[in-house]
């Protein structure tokens, strides 16, 4: 590698652990950061807008105004999702479990931010103009995973890379005999693994402009020294947080 000086600040998107405040890389397996682009918001590059972006590009093929379905929208891949799609022209289905977050989601792009008491099956024609969306992000499984396979068109496909409901995928026999729902999992790790330099290359190149510009960004709650890494773990796991909890390492 060539491209690459000293003191030059850089992410590695292969996951070795990185709880530490030095390690030792091949320079093949590291990549520069625009100079510009925030610590806080390069520390994040790797994982969420990665997640987010992938699961958009490398399933279905969607074209401007085409919809999507997700479910927690509110938190930081959902809000990469809403960020990304907005740029591509793409239109968001959200789903949330409090009210609070629904003119909050709005105000970063969303298009429609519903809450899941009721079910988003019932009334996605209405809140899309009888579209038949074709891709569904799903990142707790259960009903709510259900519900967003339900609502997609013919041959949609539902990509799920969380469980935080505890609960298996629901698949109903009518979803693949008479819809052809495809369903997928993505884990951006194991994503990494198999891309070539230049599909990494290719990813950072559109989403580095985004952060530079302001138009993908996360909201951060609060930055602990490593030292205290118990205490940002506990603040990590509250409920109803406003932003990511990161580790600071100097």
């Amino acid at each position: 590698m060539t491209n690459l000086s000293a003191g030059q600040r850089v992410i590695a998107p292969v996951r070795l652990g990185w709880w530490c405040t030095a390690r030792v890389l091949d320079a093949v397996d590291v990549f520069p950061i625009p100079s510009d682009i925030p610590r806080d918001a390069a520390a994040m590059l790797t994982i969420n807008p990665a997640t987010a972006y992938r699961m958009l590009m490398d399933f279905v093929t969607l074209k401007p105004g085409d919809w999507l379905i997700q479910n927690v929208a509110n938190a930081a891949v959902g809000r990469f999702v809403i960020q990304i799609a907005r740029q591509k022209g793409w239109r968001t289905v959200n789903v949330v479990r409090r009210s609070e977050l629904i003119e909050e989601l709005k105000a970063e792009g969303a298009d429609v931010v519903v809450t899941s008491e009721t079910p988003l099956s019932k009334q996605i024609g209405e809140l899309t103009g009888r579209a038949e969306p074709l891709l569904g992000l799903n990142a707790v499984g259960g009903e709510s995973a259900r519900e967003i396979a339900k609502s997609l068109g013919p041959r949609g496909t539902l990509v799920t890379y969380g469980a935080m409901g505890h609960q298996p995928l629901q698949v109903a026999n009518a979803l693949l005999i008479f819809k052809d729902i495809c369903f997928r999992g993505f884990w951006v790790s194991e994503w990494y693994r198999h891309a070539t330099r230049t599909q990494i290359e290719k990813m950072f190149a559109e989403l580095f402009p985004l952060v530079e510009s302001g138009k993908l960004r996360a909201p951060i709650e609060k930055v602990y020294p490593l030292a205290q890494v118990h205490e940002a773990m506990a603040h990590a796991r509250r409920s109803g947080r406003s932003g990511k909890i990161l580790l600071g390492m100097q």
